[in-house]
């Protein structure tokens, strides 16, 4: 009876783990199985390439801006936007109408100066000698004053001449050497305003020069 009842005892934890290890790894072959269905695809090693549609603006990596030569109009356009160029190849073709025009205002400008130049020159001379002039005619009579006033005093001491004679002689000959005193600074101020005048006029003459080079080289650039 005892070796029954071992026999019992032993049997039964047997058939518990055998039923546990049932339960256990049941469902776990269950998953594997399950696995490899949902199975996709298998990795493969190599360059992946994908392409996709969108919306974007391309911006170069750096912009130069180009100034006209001058102010005019665009006749036609060679190169558009983007296009790659070479150093002194054409993009653009402006009207020239715009600044030959102003060339040719300039020019006429320019004219007018140097005529008035030459005018300002020729009146400075002509001014100059007339000056000149008028001032040999004060010491002239200056000279002559003082010689009359000499031979006045000596026919004054004599009795040959009235005192109010030889005052009269006296006075007008202070203001000769007062007029020509004035005569010559007024001549100073004249012929400083001429050169005032004739260096202006040079100066706005070099200036329109400056700027009829500046127009021609612009218009050699259209």
């Amino acid at each position: 009876m005892s070796r029954i009842r071992n026999g019992i005892y032993i049997g039964i934890p047997m058939l518990l783990m055998t039923a546990i290890v049932i339960i256990v790894f049941i469902p776990f072959d269950r998953n594997s199985s399950q696995d490899q269905i949902v199975q996709i695809s298998t990795v493969e090693l190599g360059k992946v390439v994908r392409s996709f549609s969108g919306e974007g603006i391309v911006e170069p990596q750096s912009e130069v801006l180009i100034l006209s030569p001058a102010s005019s109009i665009i006749k036609e356009i060679l190169e558009e936007v983007g296009s790659h160029v070479n150093e002194g190849e054409p993009i653009i073709i402006l009207d020239p109408s715009p600044v030959q025009s102003q060339i040719e205002n300039i020019q006429d400008q320019l004219e007018m100066k140097q005529n008035s130049l030459r005018k300002n020159k020729l009146n400075a001379r002509s001014t100059k000698v007339d000056l000149d002039y008028n001032v040999q005619v004060k010491k002239l009579r200056i000279a002559s004053l003082k010689s009359e006033l000499e031979d006045q005093e000596q026919l004054l001491e004599v009795g040959g001449i009235s005192p109010a004679k030889f005052e009269k002689t006296k006075q007008e000959l202070e203001l000769a050497e007062k007029d020509l005193i004035m005569l010559k600074e007024k001549n100073s101020i004249n012929l400083q305003q001429l050169e005032a005048d004739e260096e202006g006029l040079r100066l706005q003459i070099e200036m329109q020069e400056k700027e009829l080079a500046v127009k021609e080289e612009a218009l050699s650039k259209m």
